[in-house]
């Protein structure tokens, strides 16, 4: 459709950080009396990410916003005319 994508901030490139961790060390919880797999579920993965990204040190923060404007920069170089412009709701 000719859509281009936003490039992500750092805390989507944060995000599949946590995924790849819960994956790896197959995390899981009880949840009222539920197994919940944090890889299955996208909505517990979110939350858990938020919780750490909201823990997490300024200097590991800053390596994720250092990553993030450098792909946005490469972003602008192959989209010059790019502004993200979302439609609004009708």
């Amino acid at each position: 459709d000719g859509k281009i994508p936003r490039p992500p901030n750092s805390f989507f490139l944060f995000r599949p950080v946590v995924r790849d961790y819960a994956s790896h060390k197959k995390m899981s919880y009880n949840y009222e009396g539920e197994r919940i797999i944090l890889t299955s579920n996208q909505n517990y993965l979110g939350k858990v990410a938020s919780v750490l990204w909201n823990r997490l040190s300024k200097p590991h923060k800053d390596k994720f916003k250092e990553l993030s404007e450098e792909i946005k920069k490469k972003h602008l170089l192959e989209n010059p005319g790019y502004r993200y412009s979302p439609k609004k709701p009708k």
